[in-house]
């Protein structure tokens, strides 16, 4: 801000920032700083209130501040915050230049390695946990991320396969037919078997899934995440004690999503598709947790855990190598590992549909 800024302007921008005081600048040169202190102090003898509002702060700047070089090291940075009470200094070059402000919850954040982080997702794969802001990574790589689709994909069909068998196998259970016509004379039993299918398929989807080290971990994945947003240190014994429920989870959106198809796949009235509408909404994320603590997840392994810090301890180190880096566009896309998950995904897809094709299995075909 400039010395002929009012006091209101100042006190908005001191709002807005991490500190408790501004910089005034005139001609690209420090020429004094304004405090919260100074404000209040101002405003408490001031006859009017809004008459002081609207003052310059030139007469209640501090022209004699400290200031930090831009070339100067973390510690000697920290050295100039110990001699003073402010918290935050405003950083000049070689020739006197202002070129932004240094706070200092900031450089403690830096030199413990304790920076705030942005919003952290990441995903299980069958090489370990991967972990990203969106920007930077850590843990498994893309390659870990395809086979993580390749897994579920083929998870999916060998799910779909037991399902198909058990039907198969009931179907030469003896049953007396009539008797069975007369407690359900309604049942359309063409449907009925698609239904016990799509059951048994789900059933025996999440059986693999808890059984394989996939649902490990993702368990690793949710606690070394709850920890670091937390704010404690990445140990097996801090992160061991996180619960494997975690509200930004990718399983609370897919219930929700199959909440409404499978309520709307029995019901054609508009009236009926907003209740389902409304279903889905009110229960997406209560059915997505307990589908998260029994079905998608399970108490990790030792290993697993490992893997689930060394991911977040990874991570932490490359944001703190360039903690104002941002990614855009397909870079980000990229770094938050859809896409190369989407591509296994695919591959199982047209390699099942290549083989229901080529040998008229068309059980494969979902």
């Amino acid at each position: 801000m400039a010395p002929d800024d009012t006091l209101r302007r100042a006190a908005s921008l001191i709002r807005v920032s991490d500190g408790s005081s501004t910089v005034v600048i005139d001609r690209s040169q420090i020429v004094g700083i304004i405090t919260e202190k100074a404000i209040t102090a101002a405003l408490a003898q001031a006859p009017n209130v809004e008459s002081a509002l609207d003052t310059p702060v030139r007469g209640l700047m501090d022209p004699g501040i400290l200031y930090v070089n831009a070339g100067a090291t973390p510690r000697e940075a920290a050295g100039v915050f110990a001699a003073c009470d402010l918290d935050a200094l405003p950083v000049i070059n070689n020739y006197g230049a202002y070129m932004g402000v240094l706070y200092r919850a900031d450089l403690v954040g830096y030199m413990t390695r304790t920076m705030k982080m942005p919003s952290v997702a990441g995903m299980a794969t069958p090489l370990g946990v991967y972990l990203t802001t969106g920007s930077v990574s850590g843990g498994a790589g893309s390659f870990g991320l395809f086979l993580t689709g390749v897994s579920l994909g083929v998870l999916a069909v060998l799910g779909r396969a037991i399902a198909v068998g058990i039907v198969c196998l009931l179907g030469y259970v003896p049953i007396n037919v009539s008797i069975v016509y007369k407690l359900l004379p309604t049942v359309d039993w063409f449907e009925a078997k698609d239904l016990a299918i799509m059951i048994l398929h789900l059933l025996a989807f999440r059986t693999l899934l808890r059984l394989s080290p996939l649902a490990g971990y993702h368990a690793a994945e949710h606690m070394t995440v709850h920890a670091m947003e937390a704010g404690e240190a990445l140990t097996p014994g801090v992160v061991g004690k996180m619960p494997r429920v975690h509200p930004r989870c990718g399983t609370n959106i897919l219930t929700g999503i199959v909440l409404f198809l499978l309520a709307t796949s029995y019901v054609r009235d508009q009236g009926s598709l907003m209740l389902a509408a409304l279903v889905a909404v009110l229960f997406w994320r209560s059915i997505g947790g307990w589908m998260q603590q029994y079905v998608t997840t399970r108490p990790p392994s030792a290993s697993q855990l490992a893997s689930g810090i060394a991911a977040g301890n990874q991570l932490v180190d490359r944001f703190h190598e360039r903690p104002n880096y941002q990614e855009y566009g397909f870079a980000r896309i990229w770094r938050m590992g859809l896409l190369q998950n989407a591509a296994g995904l695919v591959l199982v897809a047209w390699i099942i549909s290549f083989l229901a094709e080529r040998y008229h299995i068309l059980w494969l075909i979902f």
